[in-house]
């Protein structure tokens, strides 16, 4: 598929990915674009005259290439790739397709880390107010936002090699101010490992 021009460097949800092969799909036909690791694809397609091509995984379709177009917007799987296939439909018999598959850099995208977990500052129509990671030696982590109750998102993160590891997050105060506006300090709790506590607003 050498005929389809394709980006050498692409970005998912903030996230950096680098071209590493374009592979020509026969339809119906399976083909491995990883080990369902983190990466993202891109359908091409040529002749498709008044047809138009399909990228699934499984029974999940990814994208799509209408008829005048030559490939589709980089796409990625819901719990990473492992095989992707392609079929035509109402294309000619010299229709051709292909995926375009980018490996993740180490770029992280714009937003609060530590090592190589990153949350992002925007997430669909949400913004990030505050976040904190435990630190080494230390069981638990505050953070502190201001806004409606209703309206924020909280959300927890653990990774750790102990074995029956048990995470979670209290709120210690809610103290209602003028009209219906509330500070809010959430505590995370864990006996040992990397844990972040995050907190999001429609923006």
């Amino acid at each position: 598929m050498t005929d389809v021009a394709v980006p050498r460097r692409v970005e998912v949800d903030g996230f950096t990915y680098e071209l590493d092969t374009v592979r020509e799909v026969s339809p119906g036909q399976d083909v491995q674009v990883g080990t369902g690791e983190d990466v993202v694809v891109m359908l091409v397609a040529t002749g498709l005259g008044d047809g138009s091509a399909t990228l699934s995984t499984g029974d999940v379709a990814l994208a799509r290439v209408l008829a005048g177009q030559e490939r589709s917007v980089p796409v990625t799987g819901p719990h990473g790739l492992a095989y992707v296939s392609g079929d035509l439909d109402d294309a000619p018999d010299d229709a051709r397709i292909g995926v375009a598959v980018y490996r993740p850099t180490d770029e992280l995208a714009d937003g609060f880390s530590s090592d190589t977990a990153v949350f992002r500052s925007d997430t669909g129509d949400r913004r990030l107010l505050n976040a904190a990671f435990i630190q080494d030696g230390e069981s638990s982590a505050t953070v502190v936002v201001r806004g409606r109750l209703d309206d924020l998102t909280f959300s927890d993160y653990c990774s750790t090699t102990q074995p029956d590891l048990q995470s979670g997050y209290d709120f210690l105060a809610g103290v209602l101010l003028a009209g219906d506006r509330y500070d809010v300090s959430a505590t995370p709790t864990t006996a040992e490992g990397r844990t972040a506590l995050l907190v999001y607003r429609p923006v």
